[in-house]
């Protein structure tokens, strides 16, 4: 009799100890539903800015706060009021209580190192830190390149619990966590702001889970793009115009001196240039070529100006048309015009476009 008391004790308390854990690990729900989980994420280290494959390597702490009042103790356990728990400490802590299950929906693989820290405090407040490095995917906007601007973002969703039961939210604290990394100007960008917005978003049967999106707005440097892509075209687009200029008219004899076939093959010579150009561009920067943005119009005036050229050259110096029909006096004023004011129309045409871009 006394062993089946014994017995009976033991799986009492076991059975207690059991749903108390249980109690502990769902969702708290004694402040009411849905439970508000305050986050920020503030970006360390930003260590590559892949465009070619549309996505950033960062290393981030992201921090969420909620309250737990299950988790509440006596204020005078502890000197400073709080329990902190750090890297496999934590991980055990938060393997018995709950924390926000979620996922980071742009995450590419696996993350690369993975740290936590848990703060408790003595009225039940919770805060959970995660420092994490990881790939994440973005998608570049390049219509202002290279004066354009993106954002690195972090994409944190609920992964269980609907936004009725759980609603991520943010504050003036969340934003003053939220900061960006001292300089990534190595990188070719310079780090401006960062802004977090919240959404919801489509989950199963209808229902709809919470979301925060936390975005480090960045600028790119522009140096770099000139030196290596505007330069090379502007100079692109003064071989067609030097196939015009190449062009003598001797006074004395009253016609123009002209090797047409020499001229027709300078300008094949820039198309194919240009072509090369256009290849290298594109393959660095493959967004490039899916948007309309300034260097795609500006190889377009390429393209065009080539096309006047060796047009000019043929019917205009190898079958003389003009002269044929106007006589040599029209001729030598078209000659004049086009000298001065194909170039003029050109550049203008050339320097709208950056300036379009700027704005």
């Amino acid at each position: 009799m006394q062993k089946i008391l014994i017995i009976s004790i033991f799986l009492l308390n076991f059975f207690a100890l059991n749903a108390q854990k249980d109690s502990i690990i769902d969702l708290p729900t004694e402040g009411g539903l849905p439970l508000t989980v305050k986050t920020g994420v503030s970006f360390i280290d930003v260590t590559q800015i892949n465009e070619m494959e549309g996505n950033f390597t960062a290393t981030v702490d992201i921090k969420m706060c909620w309250t737990d009042l299950r988790l509440s103790f006596p204020k005078k356990e502890t000197i400073s009021g709080y329990k902190d728990f750090k890297n496999s400490e934590a991980e055990q802590m938060i393997s018995t209580i709950w924390v926000p299950n979620y996922d980071i929906a742009n995450l590419s693989g696996e993350p690369t190192a993975n740290r936590y820290g848990l703060r408790m405090k003595y009225d039940g407040s919770i805060e959970l830190l995660r420092r994490i490095t990881g790939t994440f995917d973005i998608i570049f906007n390049v219509e202002k390149f290279p004066f354009d601007k993106q954002k690195l973002q972090l994409e944190i969703k609920s992964h269980k619990d609907i936004a009725e039961r759980l609603s991520f939210e943010f504050s003036q604290e969340e934003l003053d966590f939220s900061k960006i990394p001292e300089r990534i100007d190595a990188l070719g960008w310079n780090p401006i702001l960062v802004d977090i917005s919240t959404q919801r978003i489509e989950s199963w049967h209808g229902e709809k889970n919470s979301q925060i999106t936390v975005a480090m707005h960045i600028a790119r440097l522009p140096g770099s793009a000139f030196g290596t892509i505007f330069l090379p075209l502007i100079a692109s687009l003064l071989i067609p115009l030097f196939a015009i200029w190449l062009n003598k008219y001797v006074v004395e004899e009253g016609e123009f001196k002209v090797d047409a076939f020499e001229l027709t093959s300078l300008n094949i010579g820039g198309l194919f240039a240009v072509v090369a150009l256009n290849f290298t561009v594109t393959s660095t920067y493959p967004a490039l070529a899916e948007t309309d943005n300034c260097v795609m119009q500006l190889f377009t005036l390429n393209y065009l100006v080539l096309a006047i050229s060796l047009a000019i050259c043929i019917l205009f110096y190898r079958f003389n048309l003009v002269k044929n029909w106007f006589g040599d006096y029209v001729q030598e004023e078209v000659f004049k015009y086009t000298n001065w004011a194909l170039p003029l129309l050109v550049f203008l045409t050339g320097a709208v476009i950056i300036l379009l871009s700027i704005v």
